[in-house]
């Protein structure tokens, strides 16, 4: 979904219209996460199932380092493998994949991958908590709702 197309000016006004009509901070933002991810999975449905996951990942990994630091460094490691790993995969595939196939003789390997709207953005933005997180000087989130948020808020972009 385009921020120029009209199905994103209809989509805005309608969570607009909703957001004002609910009273209660909590409802707004589930209504906010939920908007937010209908718009990174749009196109298709399996990014935003990709956000939830690598969020669900990061708030829990956040939460160890804030109760274990004496184990921070080895899971802002794990943390740090699995974000670059999958900003490597998406970004990187498809400049490899050819020759890739050709050394493995694995046509299924040719199969073009595209790039998630916002990977990069929201990867780098949890990385950035984590370490922070780490280092001490901020706190992880109170619960996932708001890190999920925090992470996710579509107008971001």
């Amino acid at each position: 979904m385009s921020f120029t197309s009209l199905t994103f000016a209809a989509f805005f006004a309608l969570l607009l219209l909703l957001y004002w009509q609910i009273r209660h901070r909590d409802a707004q933002n589930v209504l906010l996460l939920g908007a937010s991810y209908l718009f990174y999975g749009w196109i298709h449905p399996w990014y935003a199932l990709l956000l939830g996951f690598s969020t669900a990942a990061d708030f829990l990994l956040a939460r160890g380092i804030s109760r274990n630091p004496a184990h921070a460094r080895n899971l802002l490691s794990l943390s740090l493998l699995l974000n670059l790993g999958t900003l490597a995969l998406f970004k990187y595939y498809n400049f490899f994949n050819q020759a890739l196939a050709e050394r493995l003789g694995a046509d299924w390997l040719l199969v073009s991958i595209a790039l998630p709207a916002g990977l990069s953005f929201y990867t780098l933005k949890k990385i950035a908590y984590l370490v922070d997180v780490s280092r001490g000087s901020l706190h992880p989130a109170p619960n996932f709702l708001h890190f999920a948020l925090y992470v996710s808020f579509f107008p971001q972009i």
